[in-house]
């Protein structure tokens, strides 16, 4: 039987690749419950691996990582539907969607809200 270090290595080899537990659990030869058991931080989890944790955590975010580059790809190909979903979530104090409106149908619409303006004597209005 493998250690469990190893097993846990297999894992996280798989994981990098499909960011799927269940099919990494599988892979490494272990059930998705000891993936969850090694991550779970709760004080009384004798099982908590911080290090895997940690190493999960990571591929995760270089997942995200790698979404962020193909949204500004997008954007900087004058995507308006990405334009508009990164606005929404990097930025949605200022930019967001409007429901209801009369072109909601249209992927490409996008409601800009301005929230200050300046008037004629450049004083700013709300």
């Amino acid at each position: 039987m493998a250690r469990k270090s190893e097993i846990k290595e297999k894992f996280l080899e798989k994981y990098a690749t499909c960011l799927n537990i269940s099919s990494s659990a599988q892979h490494a030869g272990c059930s998705r419950n000891s993936i969850f058991k090694w991550t779970d931080q709760r004080a009384d989890n004798k099982h908590y691996d911080k290090a895997f944790a940690q190493a999960m955590f990571d591929i995760d975010m270089s997942f995200v990582d790698v979404c962020e580059d193909r949204i500004r790809a997008r954007v900087n190909k004058d995507d308006w539907i990405a334009i508009k979903y990164y606005l929404e979530n990097r930025a949605p104090d200022r930019w967001k969607s409007r429901e209801g409106g009369p072109n909601d149908s249209n992927p490409n619409r996008i409601d800009v809200v301005i929230h200050n303006t300046i008037d004629d004597n450049n004083n700013e209005t709300k």
